[in-house]
């Protein structure tokens, strides 16, 4: 669902007490995705490219990044 279109570029996963954000850059769009139930969350991660799914970051790592090989990460 979300890397669907060709021109998806970075994935980014943030967690925190509450909910998850999901980040998907495109060329010409940023798209939030909130989602309060982890489950959800789950799933919706479980729908990026098998092989490069990057698991939900835990408390203190709170930035996560899947990649698609020709996707850049600005991850740190």
């Amino acid at each position: 669902m979300l890397s669907l279109r060709r021109d998806a570029k970075i994935v980014k996963i943030k967690k925190n007490a509450l909910n998850v954000k999901l980040k998907v850059r495109y060329s010409k769009y940023l798209v939030i995705l909130v989602v309060s139930d982890m489950d959800k969350a789950e799933k919706l991660k479980q729908s990026l490219p098998p092989g490069q799914q990057s698991p939900l970051p835990s408390d203190e790592d709170k930035l996560g990044c899947s990649l698609m090989p020709q996707w850049n990460c600005k991850c740190s």
